[in-house]
């Protein structure tokens, strides 16, 4: 008999994260614990992930179980598979080689902190690559006949933790000590869209002006008025869907918006109506730098449908459903107009307009994606059907 090491099963890697506990967190359910036990940059600290063992560690003495870097798990992704699967150490579905395989644990720039939950889970295609992904190992006893038949969780340093890892159940025991793990939780697959209306403060600093939260509804003045903050860390893969009435609009809206460590804006009839596209690019706004498309684009007196798709280099804008640019490149390149500089924090979104037309934003939302290139999850296309529907459907209808 020997030993070995391979990825964790998500019912053992959400056993060790768990650590005996059935809260949120390993730590409990108060999230303003986060910083002592988690890694993440919406509490200031640097945009990567941490050294191994900066943060406290759980109580089986596992370190970096939330936050810092997402880790693989061996199975196979599949949205309701614990709803059938087998009561006693359930090891994943059986996919085809190349389908979405499970990560845990929430990265460093993932927000809110329900994405760094235990019983989170974030689906990736195999091949996918970033900075906020890694693994570790559960070092296994290996049979004559080549069958593990013990596992111990061990930390990214490569140190073991001495845990058995037990059978476990799904529904929310362990044979081994009786300790919990409730992955029966776990069921819910692609991020959800976040109602950035219902979060909106406007007393907040940076959320100041003539603007008005109405029954719900976000109103613009008709007077000029500063760019408010609708989301203060923007994840490095985004979706912003927003729905805009204006009844008779001079000029146009902008969406101030975060791509790779740059801000830019993603202007729809600026400029007195006679053109959208994404400022600045090295200096140049969209007029010239190749992102622009003649307008006007909003219909008056009509619901419009935006949608702007941003990745770590890349942003995406459609109005109606049309699609007004696609740009991808070096994020270091992009800007905010001057104008706007120094107005928000460095991943803060953003709206505003620029001149005096009375807008109402009916719906606004953020949904977080997975990386450019990766797979697409079933909740995540009936989540862009919808999209696509609605944008059919208020390209030609009234609100």
């Amino acid at each position: 008999m020997g030993t070995g090491y391979r990825l964790p099963t998500e019912a053992e890697w959400e056993y060790a994260c768990r650590a005996g506990t059935r809260t949120q967190f390993s730590f409990g359910d108060d999230a303003a614990q986060f910083p002592q036990y988690g890694w993440k940059r919406r509490f200031g600290e640097m945009p990567r992930p941490a050294a191994v063992a900066a943060k406290l560690p759980n109580a089986f003495g596992l370190f970096d179980m939330h936050g810092s870097a997402f880790e693989w798990c061996h199975d196979c992704y599949e949205n309701n598979y614990y709803a059938n699967s087998p009561a006693v150490d359930p090891t994943g579905p059986t996919s085809p080689l190349g389908t979405w395989r499970s990560r845990r644990g929430g990265g460093y720039s993932w927000v809110p902190l329900v994405y760094c939950r235990s019983a989170y889970r974030a689906p990736n295609g195999p091949l996918a690559r970033d900075d906020d992904t890694g693994f570790r190992v559960v070092r296994v006893s290996i049979s004559a006949v080549g069958k593990d038949t013990a596992a111990d969780a061990v930390n990214p340093t490569g140190s073991s933790s001495e845990t058995d890892v037990p059978v476990v159940h799904n529904d929310g025991s362990a044979e081994s000590g009786n300790e919990p793990d409730v992955l029966a939780t776990s069921r819910h697959a692609a991020p959800k869209p976040i109602d950035l209306l219902k979060q909106l403060n406007l007393k907040q600093p940076g959320k100041v002006g003539e603007w008005r939260l109405t029954r719900g509804r976000l109103e613009f003045p008709q007077i000029r008025a500063p760019s408010i903050a609708i989301y203060d860390d923007a994840p490095d893969d985004y979706k912003l869907t927003a729905e805009i009435r204006c009844e008779s609009h001079a000029t146009g809206i902008f969406f101030g918006v975060v791509v790779g460590n740059s801000q830019a804006t993603a202007i729809i009839d600026g400029y007195g109506k006679s053109s959208s596209g994404l400022d600045m690019i090295k200096g140049v706004d969209h007029r010239d730098n190749g992102t622009g498309k003649p307008g006007p684009h909003l219909k008056d007196g009509r619901r419009n449908h935006i949608e702007i798709t941003v990745h770590k280099n890349s942003v995406d804008l459609s109005c109606n459903g049309k699609v007004l640019f696609n740009w991808s490149g070096n994020p270091s390149e992009l800007t905010v107009p001057p104008s706007w500089a120094g107005r928000h924090g460095p991943r803060q979104l953003f709206i505003g307009m620029g001149g005096p037309s009375p807008f109402i934003v009916t719906k606004l939302t953020l949904t977080p994606l997975v990386a450019a290139g990766a797979a697409t999850s079933d909740a995540s296309v009936e989540a862009n059907r919808a999209d696509g529907a609605a944008a059919r459907k208020t390209a030609n209808e009234d609100d």
